[in-house]
């Protein structure tokens, strides 16, 4: 039987020691009773760190460049920033030069990138010391061939709770030389978490007098990369009439750390081949795969790996370790919710844990954070404000490595417009104490 929390401040509601404030900034088309109608206008005029809501419609690509700001949408199917530049490489949707003390955090929105001419992808991230966090967010590539959802450069700290990646994809087979996939995220020199996310790539068609490629479900390079509750799925080739390449790994790494935790049915796939050609073989593509040297991979045993089929039937391997990576199966990491609803103050809504079977974890929520933080002894790194944290309690989990529990959010009006974030700490594990990755939720109006 699952165990309750252990105390009473759910119910009562509990003191909010982090100073918060109402937005003020509104954006939405002409219309709509919002204060303008240019998102990129209102983070320009915007204070450090001023929360701006974006109501439902369809925006030009946006700049967050070296300032700190909230970004919240009404939803990732109803708020669009198009990138529609059609310019070349670098014009996507972009968040840029963070410094170690600053922040953008942005929900509810989706990124297309619609530009026939970029392989940027629907939104660059690069070159930033300070946090970047999203947060039911969507990213496609619906033009251009072969380009990413997102390209990440340089950034100290990229966070995703809750998000979709689509490369792009193909919808016809109309060329008949080569149509190739795009990647979902391509990631370079930077720290980048996923949390309950989806990550798919596109798929490769009909393979003619050149070779298509599927895309990779994650391209890193020089990175840290930790998953919880993520699938990545690989690019396929479909009708291939080339033979040979065309299919994409879930996960392609040079010199980068690769953690992939969570329950069971998470999984890494890679690409499926397919030939119109019986006399070709297309393979399968390894679900991780490393190339060079200096990458490590570190396991869950409940997280499922598996390469893609070929042609022939045959299966790929799961992994495709060259080098001298060390693969390591460990406790499950500890998790908080699959996706937290907006809620208004006052309101209730169920968290769900899991981990290592019996463990006890010990829940903090706070409404502001900071760059993460190490604990001598601990693994996984804190992003809570010290300065603001409440612990809400503990919560003991099954046999199974699971429980739930309502949760009472604060009857504060002044909460109204803010963003809050939920970090559990497992401990009575075998494999010692671990932090989850942060959880974000919204409280509405």
């Amino acid at each position: 039987m699952r165990s309750q929390l252990r105390t009473s401040v759910l119910a009562a509601g509990l003191a909010v020691s982090a100073p918060l404030a109402l937005a003020d900034i509104t954006v939405g088309p002409e219309g709509s009773g919002a204060q303008t109608d240019n998102l990129n206008d209102a983070i320009f005029n915007a204070d450090e760190g001023e929360t701006i809501f974006v109501f439902a419609g369809e925006y030009p690509n946006i700049r967050v460049i070296g300032k700190s700001v909230r970004i919240v949408g009404e939803g990732p199917d109803l708020v669009t920033l198009a990138f529609q530049d059609d310019s070349g490489f670098g014009q996507a949707n972009r968040i840029q030069g963070l410094a170690p003390e600053q922040s953008a955090f942005i929900s509810g929105v989706s990124f297309d990138q619609i530009a026939p001419s970029t392989l940027s992808g629907s939104m660059t991230v690069v070159s930033n010391r300070g946090r970047v966090f999203f947060h039911d967010c969507a990213f496609r590539a619906t033009s251009s061939v072969g380009s990413n959802s997102i390209s990440i450069f340089t950034s100290d700290d990229v966070s995703f709770d809750g998000c979709t990646f689509s490369g792009f994809q193909p919808e016809s087979q109309k060329d008949p030389i080569t149509i190739s996939g795009g990647d979902g995220i391509y990631v370079e020199s930077s720290n980048l978490r996923l949390n309950h996310c989806s990550i798919e790539a596109g798929d490769a068609l009909q393979a003619g007098l050149f070779f298509s490629q599927g895309g990779v479900g994650i391209e890193a390079r020089d990175t840290t990369l930790v998953l919880h509750n993520t699938s990545v799925q690989g690019g396929d080739a479909q009708e291939s009439n080339a033979g040979g390449l065309g299919t994409g790994a879930g996960i392609q790494a040079q010199n980068t750390s690769v953690t992939v935790t969570g329950v069971a049915g998470t999984q890494i796939t890679g690409g499926d081949g397919g030939s119109a050609n019986p006399l070709l073989t297309v393979p399968g593509a390894p679900g991780v795969l490393f190339v060079g040297t200096g990458s490590t991979l570190t396991l869950s045993e409940s997280v499922t790996v598996e390469g893609g089929t070929g042609s022939d039937g045959f299966p790929a391997n799961a992994l495709e370790l060259l080098g001298s990576p060390a693969t390591i199966e460990l406790f499950a990491r500890p998790g908080i919710a699959p996706s937290v609803p907006s809620s208004a103050p006052g309101t209730s809504f169920t968290l769900n844990y899991d981990g290592e079977p019996n463990a006890t974890q010990v829940l903090a929520l706070a409404f502001d954070t900071v760059l993460p933080y190490g604990f001598a002894e601990v693994s996984g790194d804190a992003i809570l404000d010290p300065l603001g944290v409440d612990l809400v309690g503990l919560v003991s989990l099954d046999a199974n490595g699971t429980a739930s529990q309502t949760f009472v959010l604060p009857p504060v009006a002044s909460l109204t417009g803010t963003c809050g974030f939920f970090q559990s700490l497992q401990s009575g594990a075998d494999g010692g104490s671990r932090l989850s990755l942060p959880t974000a939720f919204l409280v509405a109006q």
